[in-house]
This record gives C-alpha cells, sequence and structure tokens, in this order.
C-alpha cells in the first residue's frame, strides 16, 4: 500500500493499536514492535518530526505541538493549493477543538500539507 499514514507524535497511539488489534503484548524489542507496526503501516509519517528535523527555523525555532504548528501554518498568507474544511458537528457548525479526534485529525492534515510546501519551497529556493 502507497498511502503514508499521517500522525502527529502518535507512536504511543500506534502502540495502543498494536496491542488492541494484533497482541495484547508488545515485543520485546524496539525494533521488533517498531518492525510489527510497519507490518501494518508500511509508510508512517509523523509530522512533528518532520516539523523538527526538516523544516524551516521558523518551524524549528517554534513550539512542535499540534495547536501550534496548526496555528503557524494556518495563519499564513497562501497556506497551499489544496483547501481544507474544518469538520463539523451534527448541527452543521464548525467544532474547532483541539484533542477531539475529527478536529486532531484534521490539523493533522493541514500541518502535514503546510511542513510540505515549506520544505518543497525550502528545497527550491524559493
Amino acid at each position: 500500500n502507497k498511502i503514508p499514514l499521517i500522525i502527529h507524535n502518535g507512536l504511543m497511539d500506534l502502540m495502543f493499536l498494536i496491542t488492541h488489534c494484533h497482541d495484547p503484548t508488545l515485543p520485546e524489542s524496539f525494533e521488533e514492535t517498531k518492525a510489527t507496526i510497519r507490518s501494518y503501516f508500511p509508510r508512517i509519517v509523523d509530522t512533528k518530526i518532520l516539523a523538527g528535523e526538516y523544516s524551516d527555523s521558523i518551524i524549528k525555532g517554534g513550539k512542535s505541538d499540534l495547536g501550534s504548528l496548526f496555528n503557524v501554518i494556518t495563519s499564513e498568507r497562501e497556506m497551499s493549493w489544496i483547501t481544507f474544511k474544518a469538520p463539523t458537528i451534527s448541527n452543521g457548525e464548525s467544532s474547532q477543538q483541539a484533542h477531539e479526534a475529527a478536529y486532531d485529525a484534521y490539523m493533522t492534515g493541514c500541518v502535514f500539507n503546510g511542513l510540505c510546501d515549506r520544505i518543497l519551497y525550502q528545497e527550491n529556493g524559493l
């Protein structure tokens, strides 16, 4: 499967999934745990790592929690050529609360997209 799993600081979430969907006991070593995770999710991108290791000085110099990265990236004039719409709750209103699954997924997608744009611009000298 070539579709990546995009997470933000999601190692614990992945280990939770493994212990609840694969085997209740994690493997003995961290290397074996990573191999098990990769057997289910061969392509994983963690936006916290992406921000800290590969982005520009503005991102690297700031906070790396999801909300802070989201605020920096979405405050820029032209976030991307992709338009995102915030998730809505049952009455049709936008729900902008961090730590709710749908909104965290939305923020993670926006952060991933914004970081990719920044990294591409940086690599191409734009």
